[in-house]
């Protein structure tokens, strides 16, 4: 037991190994497989050495494989955050391996089709703090068939409801696309409304409303 005894020792439920640079060898084809000693839950960690990758599966269909890169030179040391971060964060590097989580911008495009017969408000977009209008566009493909009184568009909030397109800046009368360059910054929350009257008279009209828009990170 001399000889055991100096090399294997158990503090609580843990098997400790008292020499230097422990060296586990796995099967022929170069895997180890570590689970806990009951296999109670099934889930198992196999690292192969042979392939470079280590493989977390929960011992029935799913598996998590972490592979290392082909080519490249030197050793890669990846720091990771102390923290899970925030929704929407990704993972960022200072070219020295330590990892944090930073905002990313998100572009998306809203677009909502308004008919002649639609009702006098619609919402474009719900309220949504720190979001800047890139621009918007209304593209109308069938014109309003007016009679006497134009068929108008104005595109803003509840009580400012030209704030982003003015009526001056669209023709629904006339088939064509029309681009209003907004970059505007909302740092709190506002809901984007379609306000819309038909005129008179209008049997036809379809128009696309596309609102393109963005959330940067804001410094001072």
């Amino acid at each position: 037991m001399g000889v055991w005894k100096n090399i294997i020792g158990l503090i609580g439920d843990t098997l400790q190994l008292n020499f230097t640079g422990p060296k586990i060898v796995g099967s022929s084809t170069d895997t180890v497989t570590i689970t806990d000693n009951a296999d109670s839950d099934g889930k198992i960690v196999a690292v192969t050495a042979n392939h470079e990758n280590i493989e977390l599966s929960d011992g029935v269909e799913r598996k998590t494989t972490v592979t290392m890169a082909t080519g490249g030179a030197g050793d890669i040391t990846m720091v990771l955050p102390n923290n899970d971060g925030d929704a929407d964060n990704v993972l960022i590097t200072d070219g020295a391996g330590n990892l944090s989580w930073s905002d990313v911008e998100i572009v998306s495009a809203k677009i909502l089709t308004l008919n002649f017969d639609d009702g006098a408000s619609q919402s474009l977009s719900a309220a949504k703090a720190g979001r800047l209008i890139d621009k918007i566009i209304v593209k109308v493909t069938t014109v309003f068939d007016n009679d006497a009184t134009p068929a108008t568009i104005d595109i803003g909030i509840t009580g400012d409801t030209d704030k982003y397109v003015d009526t001056t800046e669209v023709d629904l009368t006339t088939v064509g696309t029309y681009v209003v360059e907004v970059a505007n910054y909302e740092s709190g929350s506002e809901e984007l409304l379609a306000s819309f009257t038909a005129g008179s008279g209008a049997t036809t009209g379809v128009a696309q409303i596309i609102l393109m828009e963005s959330f940067p990170t804001v410094t001072a």
